[in-house]
């Protein structure tokens, strides 16, 4: 497996996780707080539609419909569907494959996909890294989503 690949998968896995932790909290999930979002489902909410624009922005179709993530359950079913999806095509694509696509304000660009599967990870990172400082706010401790814990499993 590639390492752009495996990088994708860590996002996965490390999403997956901390939505499992928090289906035991459902009560935090909706809660308003004063952080980068107004509450951990909305940063869930960026993550999924940031995960399916560069899906979209990859793939040139637009089949993922946008999703609400009303709940903890909502969320991981909605995200685990989403990224089956992109690990299959995924593996199916050759990782130094050229990407061209355009951003919000129309301009174009063009990446290797392995770059942008690297640029996922890293995106889906920075944003677990707020929902764990929300957790703390809250008053409540999260998990461990740090690379090495995927690489164990």
């Amino acid at each position: 497996m590639k390492k752009s690949q495996q990088m994708f998968n860590y996002h996965v896995w490390a999403t997956a996780s901390l939505l499992e932790f928090i289906n035991n909290c459902p009560e935090l999930y909706a809660k308003n707080l004063e952080s980068v979002f107004p509450s951990i489902r909305a940063t869930f909410e960026h993550i999924y539609e940031i995960d399916r624009m560069w899906f979209v922005r990859i793939t040139g179709k637009e089949e993922l419909e946008h999703a609400g993530l009303k709940t903890p359950y909502d969320a991981k079913i909605t995200l685990a569907k989403l990224h089956e999806t992109m690990i299959d095509y995924f593996k199916k694509e050759d990782s130094s494959k050229r990407v061209t696509y355009y951003n919000s304000t129309g301009s174009s660009f063009e990446n290797k996909l392995s770059d942008l599967l690297i640029h996922l990870a890293n995106h889906g990172t920075y944003h677990r890294g707020n929902i764990t400082a929300m957790l703390h706010s809250l008053g409540h401790k999260s998990i461990s989503t740090d690379y090495i814990y995927f690489l164990r499993k």
